[in-house]
């Protein structure tokens, strides 16, 4: 049996630009202009499970090439990494990381195993709020934007409401968009984020 690009996404929960970058890292093998064989389907279905335990491709592919190198490091290692990210860099950094992750992990994953425990994080271990503010606001148009927001926004009820929007004094950027697919039929989700720079 062979499968479009968007029955593989529906079946397995993953949007296509994941799977072009687990392409372009050569962990799957897809011709986007053809149907996608059982066998590939099968491959996709391995690769979401590896990245389900929060492991970079990087790891994945030597866990699938080199086995005896391979050392994980799983989602805690990625929340370490997103703190020091919130703790230390800029704006425009956390935004593109927070954006890589949504390329290379399910949306679902990230949520439960990185993005609730973020945004849930008690205010004692806050170091840089107005960067953790920025994180979240982001996290939450991120998940507005989601290709399957439905089977998403049940796990992501902190989510939808209004996300942060950061005026004023800063003269930042601001950016309003409205996401093509909610829970309810008629009603749009009118999300603010901020814009680096």
């Amino acid at each position: 049996m062979r499968y479009t690009t968007d029955e593989v996404c529906r079946l397995t929960h993953l949007c296509p630009e994941i799977l072009r970058n687990w392409h372009r890292n050569r962990l799957i093998k897809i011709d986007f202009s053809q149907q996608i064989s059982e066998a590939c389907l099968a491959d996709i279905r391995v690769i979401k499970a590896l990245t389900s335990s929060g492991d970079t491709l990087e790891e994945i592919k030597q866990l699938l090439n080199d086995s005896w190198c391979y050392r994980p490091s799983g989602w805690p290692a990625r929340r370490k990494e997103l703190q020091a990210l919130i703790d230390n860099h800029s704006r425009f950094a956390i935004n593109d990381h927070l954006r890589k992750l949504t390329r290379t992990y399910c949306f679902y994953d990230l949520t439960k195993y990185l993005f609730l425990p973020l945004i849930h994080q008690p205010a004692s271990a806050i170091n840089q709020p107005e960067n953790h503010q920025f994180a979240v606001a982001t996290i939450r148009a991120l998940a507005c934007m989601t290709d399957y927001p439905c089977t998403v926004q049940k796990r992501l009820k902190p989510l939808q409401q209004p996300a942060f929007s950061f005026h004023g004094s800063m003269e930042l950027k601001t950016n309003e968009f409205t996401s093509h697919q909610v829970n309810n039929p008629g009603t749009f989700n009118r999300v603010t984020t901020v814009l680096p720079g």
